[in-house]
């Protein structure tokens, strides 16, 4: 059994399946340790979600759910990571509950459960509903504006500059209907979409284990990473890539599964691969990366505490570098025992933890980069 989510979908092999068309793009390799002696990466907690006495309680499971917070302008907090799903929790900056927005069920303004949600522009919130697979746009106050669908087999999604969205989904492996990547505009519309599974992993009938990590980019449209090896690709407005970064890292072996076999001995016979997980790009062009580790700690363990927080500690670090792309070097690099992942459409990062009363809590951080001067000789 692979625990946490991770579903494995045999593909049908296809003949129709094809390989990338070679794309002539630029490429850096950066190879090596940090480079800037000055450089440090720095995190700030600031605030914990949830209360003992909240009306409901974010889930153990959201601990490796992506956007479960949300940053509002004011300085408080959105949380789509609710217990049961059907509601989106507003909090102060500090942390206390302030009320709910929406409630369960089907019709405009209603959400099932595995909510996501992305704020934008004079707060208006965004909530990915994978199981109603539908996006849903609030006003600031939760008044329902519009909604559309979203395509089948979601996996990953970004909010862009132009108020668009890149999709990740879960490839079949059956032909050219089954991208990758899926561009829409803001109103829900497909623009284009690429990327098709190798054909080795849809020989292999693990065409949905090929999987990317995206981001939006300020130096172009977007970011979409390779997820399984450290390799990231930008795209252009056009639908076209024009950079490649090739991170030369002897901690994240490329890994891109082999076999059926050897995914289903993920968490029970070896240890969960390296992925790459969020990538944020500040205004300065410096490239932010977040990659899942095995944690040293890591060991055989039956499926049945796979949703315990210490389980999560014991399996998973983040290791998190800043990446100088311009000058193809790394600035920092820090490796933090959780399993940190993206508010989206910001720079900060949550967690969720585990308090002392046993309830759980999702704690959100703002990294930054600390650059000390040199003392002279």
């Amino acid at each position: 059994m692979l625990p946490l989510g991770l579903s494995l979908v045999f593909a049908t092999v296809s003949a129709c399946a094809h390989e990338q068309e070679e794309v002539n793009d630029l490429r850096v390799v950066i190879s090596g340790r940090p480079s800037c002696p000055e450089c440090e990466i720095g995190f700030e907690e600031v605030a914990t979600l949830g209360h003992v006495d909240d009306p409901a309680s974010i889930p153990v499971e959201n601990a490796r759910t992506s956007c479960i917070v949300g940053r509002l302008s004011g300085g408080g907090f959105v949380s789509s990571g609710i217990a049961g799903g059907g509601e989106i929790f507003v909090y102060d900056d500090r942390g206390s509950f302030v009320r709910a927005i929406g409630r369960r069920g089907e019709g405009p303004g209603e959400f099932g459960a595995r909510l996501s949600v992305i704020v934008g522009a004079g707060d208006t919130l965004f909530v990915v509903d994978r199981s109603q697979s539908r996006l849903t746009t609030l006003t600031s106050g939760g008044d329902y504006v519009t909604s559309f669908m979203l395509p089948p087999r979601l996996f990953g999604f970004a909010r862009l500059r132009d108020g668009g969205f890149i999709f990740h989904t879960l490839s079949s492996g059956v032909g050219p209907e089954s991208p990758l990547l899926r561009r829409y505009d803001a109103a829900g519309q497909e623009m284009f979409s690429h990327e098709l599974p190798t054909r080795r992993m849809v020989r292999q009938r693990i065409a949905d284990m090929d999987r990317r990590t995206v981001g939006p980019s300020r130096t172009g449209d977007y970011w979409a990473a390779r997820y399984w090896s450290y390799e990231i690709h930008r795209w252009s407005d056009s639908g076209h890539r024009d950079l490649t970064i090739i991170r030369d890292a002897d901690w994240f072996p490329p890994g891109d599964p082999e076999s059926v076999n050897e995914v289903l001995a993920w968490f029970e016979e070896s240890p969960p691969p390296t992925s790459l997980r969020h990538i944020w790009e500040t205004d300065e062009g410096l490239l932010w990366t977040y990659s899942i580790v095995p944690d040293p700690r890591w060991m055989p363990e039956s499926a049945e505490v796979a949703e315990d927080i210490d389980w999560v500690l014991r399996t998973w670090d983040t290791v998190v570098e800043v990446l100088d792309v311009d000058e193809g070097r790394v600035l920092a690099s820090a490796r933090r025992d959780e399993y940190l992942v993206p508010v989206c459409s910001s720079e900060f990062v949550s967690t969720v933890s585990e308090s002392a009363d046993g309830d759980a809590r999702a704690v959100v951080f703002r990294p930054f980069l600390i650059r000390t001067p040199r003392q002279q000789d």
